[in-house]
């Protein structure tokens, strides 16, 4: 039993160096797709990709254009990545492509 709470949260080192191989492959196994996005692209990415445009111009929205059931914080991340790197297919496909690795992490984590 740990002697104190803050020891009970603490990740162990090769937790956490598993967590990143984990992320790592994820990220390998999905990099041909981000770097030929144009050919892999299709029209759900690209209402992400206006809704993140829009998002840039001052227009915040809670969900998917026509829908009422589907959040957006995909939507916001690729609007930073379109702040850093411009509005592209790529810098779109690495917003999804970092949501993937984080889902694949947190997998990780309540299976382990």
């Amino acid at each position: 039993m740990p002697s104190s709470p803050r020891q009970a949260n603490r990740v162990s080192r090769p937790a956490f160096l598993q967590l990143l191989f984990i992320a790592a492959v994820t990220v390998a196994v999905r990099l041909p797709f981000l770097l030929h996005g144009d050919r892999f692209f299709d029209s759900d990415e690209a209402v992400e990709g206006l809704m993140a445009r829009h998002l840039l111009q001052g227009e915040p929205a809670a969900y998917l254009w026509g829908q009422h059931y589907k959040g957006v914080p995909e939507v916001y991340l690729a609007a930073l990545f379109f702040l850093v790197a411009g509005p592209s297919v790529i810098a779109l496909k690495a917003a999804t492509l970092a949501c993937f690795a984080v889902f694949v992490c947190l997998q990780f984590v309540l299976i382990a």
